[in-house]
């Protein structure tokens, strides 16, 4: 079965104002986009002791709607670093540097 990413609109719009209300402002230049994404540890990924999450959701489509949600035009993203584990909690952790070499 072919499924393709399409996030709903206000999931998109309330993840955006989520991050708003908590400071977030777009940079002007190139971006280093640093995420993780926790999930909830399981009782069987607790027992096997996993630390990085490999199920769904899939990575990049996690990091598109980060992306999609935060910027209209996301071509000023020239570098993403991400991750998907496991945590205590679940949560999305956001760092947005300028990026320069």
């Amino acid at each position: 079965m072919n499924q393709r990413y399409n996030p709903d609109t206000k999931g998109l719009r309330d993840f955006r104002l989520k991050c708003m209300a908590s400071g977030f402002e777009p940079s002007k230049g190139s971006i280093f986009l640093y995420l993780i994404f926790a999930f909830k540890h399981t009782k069987e990924s607790l027992k096997r002791g996993d630390v990085y999450v490999t199920k769904k959701p899939d990575l990049d489509n996690l990091i598109k709607f980060v992306m999609d949600a935060l910027w209209p035009d996301d071509s000023k993203i020239v570098h993403i670093l991400a991750v998907k584990k496991y945590d205590l909690n679940e949560y999305t952790q956001i760092r947005i540097n300028d990026y320069f070499i």
